[in-house]
C-alpha cells in the first residue's frame, strides 16, 4: 500500500511521515495532514515564542539522553513582584518525557511507542457535583483552548477522579500532544496556549525548572544561613527584637496620651516597669528580657485599643447627636427632593405607558420623514402639557424647571419604550 506523501512545510521535503517529517523532525506535518492552513496561523516563526523556552526543551532532550527515568521541565510565571514563586501557586505547565505520565485519573498517556521526545498536558478540571465559582473561568479557558488552531492536533481524554486531601469529585476535560523531538514547534504550540487561554503577556519573564531544581525563591531561602553576633550580651536577632519592642511600646504610649488615656497610660508605663524588674532580677538578663518584650508589646496594645475604642464610642455618640440635629434641620428639604423624585419618575411611567398606543402614529411619521429627535421633540412637548394639565401653570421658576424636566422625563419613558419594542 503506498504511504500519501506530503509536503513539510519546515523545510520542504516531501515527507511518509505525517507525526513528525522524516528529515527535520517538524510537527508541522500533522497540520498539513489535518488539512490546516498554515498561512492563517503563527506557527511558522517563533516571533510569539516566550523568551528561553525553547532552550530549556533543547536542555529536556539532552537529560533524556543522559538518563532512562522521568524528566520533567516546569513552567513557572511570577506574575508581579511582590508575589513569591512557587510551585503550587504560579505553575502554568509541565513538559514531560514520552511516555512517561499519566492522565488525572491515573491512566497511562500513551501517544507513541517512544521514550524520548515532548509531551505536555492541558487540563481543565471542574467539580463533578458541586457548583464552584472557579468553573466558570476554567470553562472559559477551555473554549478558548478549543478554539486555537493546533487544537484538532491534540488527544483528549475524560474521567473522574478525586484530589489529595480533597473530598471533591473533579470531571477530567485533558488534552496532550507528543511533539516528538521538534523544539520549535513545541514552543510555539505551547506559547499559543499560554497567551491565548491562560493570557500570560508576550513578554513576561517564565522561570524554567527541570526535576529536582528549586524555585529562586526556595533556594534563596534554603542558601540563606542565620547569623549570630553578640555584642554585650544580646545575639543580632535579640538586639532587633528588643529595639522594635521599644519602638512600639513608645508609639502605643504616645497613642494612648494622645487619646487622653490617663489610666491606659498608667498601665502601660507600671507593666514597662514590672518587665524590667522581673529582668532584673532573673540571673539571664537578656534572655529574659527579650522574652518578656513581646508579651508586654501585646499586653500594651490591647491597653491601647480599650482606650481607643472608649474614646471612638465617645466621638460617636457626639457625632450621633449632631446628625440628629442635622436630619431636623434637612427634613424638610429631603421632603421636597422626594416629591420632585416621584413627579419625575411619574413622567417617565406615563411616557412609557403612552408609548403602547402609538406605534402605529409612531410608524406614519417615520415614513413622513420625521427622525427620532423629531419625535423626541413632540413628546417633550407633550410632557410638559401633561404637567399643566396636572399642575397648573408655573409660577416661579423652580417650577418652570420641574416642567422643563417632567416633559424630558415622559419623552424619555416614550422613547425607551415604543423603541425597544
Amino acid at each position: 500500500m503506498e504511504m500519501n506523501v506530503i509536503k513539510c512545510p519546515n523545510c520542504g521535503a516531501s515527507s511518509t511521515n505525517h507525526t513528525n517529517c522524516e528529515y527535520c523532525g517538524s510537527l508541522l506535518v500533522r497540520f498539513v495532514d489535518k488539512g490546516i492552513d498554515l498561512s492563517t496561523t503563527s506557527y511558522l516563526t517563533n516571533d510569539k515564542v516566550y523568551a528561553g523556552l525553547i532552550d530549556a526543551l533543547k536542555q529536556n532532550l539532552d537529560r533524556q539522553e543522559l538518563s532512562d527515568s522521568a524528566v520533567e521541565t516546569g513552567i513557572f510565571y511570577k506574575s508581579s513582584p511582590t508575589v513569591k514563586l512557587s510551585r503550587k501557586r504560579h505553575g502554568v505547565a509541565t513538559v514531560f518525557r514520552s511516555g512517561s505520565t499519566s492522565w488525572s485519573d491515573g491512566d497511562p498517556i500513551k501517544l507513541g511507542d517512544k521514550n524520548r521526545g515532548l509531551v505536555i498536558k492541558f487540563s481543565f478540571d471542574i467539580h463533578a457535583e458541586e457548583n464552584d465559582v472557579s468553573d466558570e473561568r476554567i470553562e472559559r479557558q477551555h473554549q478558548e483552548f478549543k478554539a486555537l488552531g493546533s487544537f484538532p492536533l491534540f488527544t483528549s481524554h475524560s474521567g473522574i477522579y478525586m484530589r489529595p486531601g480533597s473530598s471533591s469529585r473533579f470531571r477530567s476535560q485533558e488534552y496532550a500532544i507528543d511533539f516528538g523531538e521538534d523544539v520549535e514547534g513545541a514552543a510555539r504550540l505551547i506559547s499559543e496556549v499560554m497567551s491565548k487561554v491562560y493570557g500570560i503577556p508576550e513578554d513576561a519573564q517564565l522561570v524554567y525548572l527541570g526535576e529536582g531544581e528549586q524555585t529562586p525563591d526556595e533556594k534563596k531561602k534554603e542558601e540563606e544561613i542565620p547569623e549570630e553576633e553578640e555584642v554585650k550580651g544580646y545575639t543580632l536577632g535579640q538586639k532587633i527584637g528588643i529595639g522594635v519592642s521599644i519602638a512600639c511600646l513608645l508609639t502605643l504610649l504616645l497613642g494612648t496620651i494622645g487619646n487622653g488615656g490617663v489610666v491606659s497610660s498608667i498601665l502601660i508605663v507600671g507593666a514597662i516597669g514590672f518587665a524590667i524588674f522581673v529582668a532584673l532580677k532573673h540571673k539571664d538578663f537578656n534572655g529574659t528580657l527579650s522574652l518578656l518584650m513581646p508579651i508586654l508589646v501585646t499586653f500594651c496594645f490591647f491597653v491601647l485599643m480599650i482606650s481607643t475604642c472608649a474614646r471612638q464610642d465617645e466621638e460617636a455618640e457626639i457625632l450621633k447627636e449632631k446628625w440628629k440635629q442635622e436630619e431636623k434641620q434637612n427634613a424638610p428639604q429631603k421632603d421636597k427632593e422626594n416629591k420632585k423624585n416621584q413627579i419625575l419618575e411619574a413622567a417617565y411611567n406615563s411616557g412609557s405607558s403612552d408609548a403602547w398606543g402609538a406605534s402605529s402614529t409612531i410608524e406614519d411619521l417615520i415614513r413622513q420623514g420625521y427622525t427620532k429627535s423629531d419625535i423626541k421633540g413632540m413628546q417633550t412637548r407633550q410632557g410638559r402639557l401633561n404637567y399643566k394639565e396636572e399642575y397648573g401653570e408655573p409660577k416661579t421658576s423652580e417650577e418652570k424647571e420641574l416642567m422643563e424636566l417632567y416633559g424630558e422625563k415622559y419623552a424619555e419613558g416614550f422613547m425607551n419604550t415604543m423603541f425597544k419594542n
